[in-house]
């Protein structure tokens, strides 16, 4: 993987704790610029992040064996082949879960611009099995293999990141694991959220409680959304988003937070965020240049949100890279 993303052998860092085990691949340069870390917790569950961006388009080659993949993406652009006979594309923020075959091998491209931000939980049938205290067999029939011996399809499901997932996922994604106590801090997180994704599995419920989408209000919900991730320095009122997706304002805000598990405020202050940390990363812009490029009329507010967001000041993200 770690050639895949272009980094090299003294790019990675190596943490070891009783709980696991922790890599961290960081990479400057293309075709893949951020971090890419992977966590080994025992024998049944394992764990990788993925924060970045393509310069290109990165073909992988994923073979999953007798694991079961969860994947929870904030931010996401790939195609995946040899998904029940059919490519997937997936762009939008959710969840999903995957099963193949030991033998298969999924061809999965992650498209060249796109900003890869996501955590993959792949964990063994056997972790499922004792974490809901059920055979595969009393499981929903997505997990119903027979025998270990016998041949299997692929199995895919997607799903609405709810906000409980969204957060648990942005904590994750943020977090600086260097230490034991931060590794046993996130095997409990995925294993949370692991738990919850089961538990939507066995007893589903609805996206928090909000109404149902129709086809039509996806559609034009994801209308509102291509205009604010072209618009959103531009400050959009949520009125002039509703008007121009053909939704009103109760529609707009319940609509969204069903699909993305967040409001239109909170994901264009998010948006304004993520360009502030390109900025910051990839440009010599000063940081009140930063500050006001994307909305924060004071500094002071800036570099407060942003340690909110990403767990570190503005300044102090300058300084590592």
């Amino acid at each position: 993987m770690c050639g895949v993303f272009g980094c090299d052998e003294e790019q990675v860092e190596t943490h070891d704790s009783p709980s696991g085990e922790a890599l961290h691949y960081k990479s400057g340069a293309a075709p893949f610029t951020g971090r890419f870390s992977y966590f080994h917790f025992g024998q049944l569950m394992r764990a990788i992040v993925v924060d970045g961006t393509s310069n290109k388009d990165l073909i992988l080659s994923i073979e999953d064996g007798d694991w079961v993949r969860f994947n929870f993406a904030l931010s996401i652009n790939i195609s995946m082949d040899h998904i029940q006979k059919a490519p997937v594309q997936v762009t939008s923020p959710s969840w999903r879960i995957i099963d193949h075959p030991a033998e298969k091998v999924t061809r999965e491209v992650l498209t060249a611009g796109s900003e890869a931000k996501w955590l993959t939980i792949i964990c063994k049938h056997e972790l499922i099995q004792k974490l809901t205290g059920r055979s595969l067999d009393n499981l929903p029939e997505f997990f119903r293999f027979v025998d270990a011996d016998q041949e299997r399809s692929s199995r895919y499901r997607d799903f609405i990141l709810r906000s409980r997932f969204t957060s648990i996922t942005t904590d994750i994604i943020r977090s600086e694991v260097d230490t034991a106590l931060q590794i046993a801090y996130l095997e409990s997180r995925c294993t949370e959220l692991l738990c919850l994704a089961l538990e939507d599995l066995i007893d589903p419920i609805d996206s928090d409680g909000l109404p149902a989408l129709s086809v039509t209000d996806i559609k034009r919900i994801m209308i509102a959304k291509s205009h604010i991730d072209e618009h959103f320095l531009d400050a959009p009122t949520v009125k002039d988003i509703a008007s121009l997706a053909g939704l009103n304002r109760n529609s707009l805000f319940y609509g969204f937070k069903s699909k993305f598990g967040v409001s239109v405020s909170e994901y264009i202050h998010t948006r304004k965020l993520e360009h502030a940390k390109m900025l910051i990363e990839h440009s010599d812009q000063n940081l009140l240049n930063i500050a006001d490029q994307t909305g924060f009329r004071h500094q002071s507010s800036f570099i407060t949100a942003f340690r909110k967001h990403y767990g570190v000041t503005p300044g102090k993200l300058r300084r590592r890279t």
